[in-house]
């Protein structure tokens, strides 16, 4: 059987999609022939947590890289710094990366083109690490699930940032009743996940559901 090496050495450097999730045995090495593909438009590397923060400077020669999968890998600040200059990314997904903290969002700033975030489960974020995200006006997704320190003034500067947000997914947060008065800076706001933030009543569910008719949420019952 041909190993991960192997295998990634023979791809054409034309290779436009690479999916190799939960490989925690992939290597700096793995990356360094990965990044050869130049041609490259997604990569999931999901769950590979046995690569270290730096590993990930190879992948900044992806000039063409829109879709990068990095959720559960076990990366922080360091390596957003790297992730920062791929200036053609349009999706990123971090979820369940808790090293990743308010200084590496902030890197993240610099995208461009960046449409869909998500940082579900990065409990360290907080307020701070948003305000940066507000200057991203490209976001049309931001996922914030399972992240306890944002608030509702969070939310209401990333809004107010990002005039294409059309999906936010907040669903396992401490986000209360506040929220029903913020989300109308939101005008493009088209789906809001709400489900299982106990400060959210049952009085304020029913009224943003009346207050924003527009808008399709996921709420509890």
């Amino acid at each position: 059987m041909e190993s991960i090496g192997e295998t990634l050495a023979a791809l054409p450097a034309d290779t436009r999609v690479i999916e190799y999730p939960d490989r925690p045995e992939l290597t700096e090495e793995n990356l360094a022939t990965i990044a050869t593909k130049s041609g490259l438009q997604l990569l999931d590397l999901s769950g590979c947590s046995g690569l270290k923060d730096g590993a990930l400077a190879s992948l900044t020669k992806l000039k063409s890289l829109r879709i990068l999968r990095l959720s559960r890998a076990a990366i922080g600040d360091v390596a957003i710094g790297h992730l920062a200059r791929l200036t053609s990314l349009e999706v990123l997904e971090l979820n369940d990366n808790d090293e990743i903290t308010d200084d590496g969002v902030s890197l993240l700033a610099g995208l461009p083109a960046l449409k869909e975030l998500r940082l579900g489960g990065c409990d360290a974020v907080t307020d701070r690490g948003i305000e940066h995200l507000a200057q991203v006006a490209t976001l049309q997704l931001v996922d914030l699930s399972y992240c306890p320190r944002i608030s509702p003034a969070g939310i209401k500067n990333l809004l107010q940032g990002c005039p294409k947000l059309s999906d936010l997914i907040l669903h396992h947060t401490t986000i209360g009743e506040e929220i029903t008065d913020v989300l109308g800076e939101g005008a493009a706001l088209e789906h809001v996940d709400l489900r299982n933030c106990p400060r959210l009543s049952a009085q304020a569910r029913t009224a943003l559901r009346t207050r924003y008719a527009n808008i399709q949420f996921q709420l509890d019952p």
